[in-house]
């Protein structure tokens, strides 16, 4: 038991090194390319398709990735996305160098990078019981979404300080070192550590027969039967809608209204990755949670507050300061918040989803909590562009707080805890 708690904390640590390589990667890659638009164009809409493409890219390879997870090695899944994604990138690096700067190609190539990244999406977090022991389970999430945050703070910061100074293509080679770096970690992994012999379900070898589309819409037919599973992601998905609006907003208002600097934005950026980082840490060190949904509640409830404070300022004043302060308190707090939402909700689906459906379960949760997202971002792209900041954040956190009372009430949690008592009894 000692040398497999041992072991466990080993794979941990190199599990989260991988993460804080890739998305240190990713953050100043993301900074570097989001600014440039915004900068060179003053278009939110420019901004919100890049953002959009990248949602389409994810929510185009769904099928795939859920098939990929429950019938392919993880572990070489995981290793591959990573590299071709790094050599998709670099291609992109020759052609701006060679050909110039062209949003076009950008756009595509942002469409195919989160095509394929998110083709392992759910292969990654099937992998992760496997990977370490089910005493570490809550703590390597917390901590990976720790490292996640760290490096997504240091992007930014990093982003602005190096922006003017270098060329764009600076921005891409770090993102292509940082993923060749990460996938050779991801080597080192052991993905069958604590992997358990599955029960054979007879509909598994029928599916796996049945190729791609089945076996989505296998995934799908189980969520729609667990009347929780169904109730959380109908949610999500249209939570999502309106929080995302503070995705192009922040950016929109405080670079193209406010015209701030690279050095300011990064900072602001910064400051819900070192909310996640805070949280992270709190929730490795707390005690598992056996109920996730009153924290959920809560944290889901904060969310919508969060984003009434931020119109606040907007409505009342509209001057750079208040609106820069009121932003990265609420990002910070947001970031926070996010930890006591996820952790304990990816928990909860990592135990309570059986190990051999998990890549199929896992891979319709990312389709339904971002199929609204490619459109919010077009929506608010253009509402932003007219100049409607303060209500539209109202408006999105009153219809936050209004979602999750009339969905998570008495009746669902009488469901939930009855779930839970079945499932520990």
């Amino acid at each position: 038991m000692e040398l497999e708690m041992k072991q466990s904390k080993r794979q941990m640590y190199l599990l989260i090194l991988s993460t804080m390589i890739s998305m240190l990667g990713v953050s100043i890659y993301s900074f570097g390319i989001s600014f440039y638009i915004l900068s060179a164009t003053g278009s939110a809409k420019l901004f919100s398709i890049n953002l959009a493409m990248s949602v389409l890219g994810r929510i185009a390879v769904t099928p795939l990735s859920g098939y990929l997870a429950d019938n392919f090695d993880r572990k070489k899944v995981i290793f591959w996305s990573i590299f071709i994604e790094a050599i998709l990138v670099f291609l992109l690096l020759l052609y701006i160098h060679f050909l110039g700067f062209n949003i076009i190609a950008l756009y595509i190539v942002t469409f195919f990078a989160a095509f394929i990244s998110s083709a392992s999406s759910p292969s990654f977090m099937a992998a992760i019981p496997h990977i370490v022991h089910s005493e570490h389970l809550q703590k390597t999430m917390g901590y990976n979404s720790t490292a996640s945050s760290l490096s997504m703070l240091l992007g930014p910061v990093l982003g602005g300080l190096l922006y003017g100074f270098v060329s764009k293509e600076l921005f891409l080679f770090i993102f292509v070192i940082a993923y060749i770096c990460a996938s050779l970690v991801i080597l080192m992994i052991n993905f069958k550590l604590f992997k358990k012999d599955d029960v054979v379900d007879s509909n598994d070898a029928i599916i796996e027969k049945e190729g791609v589309f089945k076996s989505f819409k296998y995934g799908l037919q189980y969520i729609w039967h667990h009347e929780i599973l169904r109730t959380l992601l109908i949610l999500f998905m249209s939570l999502n809608f309106f929080v995302s609006g503070i995705n192009i907003g922040m950016s929109k208002i405080i670079i193209g209204h406010f015209e701030a600097s690279s050095e300011m934005m990064g900072i602001l950026e910064a400051s819900f990755s070192v909310g996640v980082l805070i949280g992270g840490i709190i929730i490795g060190n707390k005690k598992k949670f056996d109920n996730p949904f009153p924290m959920l509640k809560k944290g889901l409830l904060l969310e919508g507050v969060f984003l009434i404070v931020i119109s606040l300022p907007l409505l009342l004043m509209n001057s750079l300061w208040p609106v820069y302060i009121t932003f990265f308190i609420c990002g910070l707090l947001l970031g926070i918040t996010a930890q006591f939402v996820n952790t304990p909700l990816f928990v909860f689906f990592q135990e309570h989803i059986e190990a051999r459906v998990q890549g199929r379960v896992f891979s319709v949760i990312n389709l339904t909590a971002q199929l609204l997202m490619p459109i919010s971002y077009i929506i608010f792209g253009i509402i932003f562009d007219q100049g409607y900041y303060g209500i539209t954040f109202l408006v999105c956190g009153v219809s936050c707080i209004v979602l999750v009372l009339s969905v998570m009430n008495q009746k669902f949690t009488i469901r939930s805890n009855k779930f839970l008592k079945l499932k520990y009894d």
